[in-house]
């Protein structure tokens, strides 16, 4: 049986997500396995470049880059980050239960180009919350959750 030849893809590639209805959600690829998800959803897999970078970016998110490679999420187009850096994503709360509010490490964390650093609890307070997703529906259930469900607020650091 011959192999399934694997689909290049590189920083800045725009890739298109099949949700569980059917709808399409967007992400842009960052450096270290990062996504930017657009605040985008809709029926067509094709909308142009122009509407998903119009829409913005909702969040981002750490995952794994095997459905792009193994052309689960296609690329569709390629819209390069303004500089090197940009294409890093922010710094997001490592070490934090968003069940229960508190932290497995003790002191809170932030995550940084893939290390992570100790920070203060004001630093943290209303930051995304690190997850990485290890296949693609995790991600997809992320999405879902935070841009159809509307629930973008429980992957954030409490106030306390």
């Amino acid at each position: 049986m011959p192999k399934k030849s694997k689909t290049k893809w590189e920083v800045g590639d725009v890739v298109a997500i099949r949700l569980t209805d059917g709808r399409y959600a967007f992400a842009r690829v960052m450096n270290d396995g990062d996504y930017e998800i657009f605040n985008l959803l809709t029926r067509k897999k094709t909308p142009t470049l122009e509407a998903i970078i119009d829409s913005k970016v909702a969040f981002c998110q750490s995952g794994t880059n095997k459905p792009i490679s193994t052309g689960i999420w296609p690329v569709i187009g390629h819209y390069p980050f303004a500089s090197k850096n940009a294409a890093y994503m922010p710094a997001q709360a490592t070490g934090y239960d968003r069940q229960t509010g508190t932290w497995f490490t003790k002191k809170p964390e932030v995550m940084v180009r893939g290390n992570s650093r100790p920070a203060t609890a004001k630093e943290v307070k209303g930051m995304d919350v690190w997850i990485y997703c290890v296949d693609a529906e995790a991600l997809v259930e992320i999405i879902e959750d935070r841009l159809v469900h509307g629930n973008a607020s429980k992957y954030k650091v409490r106030t306390s």
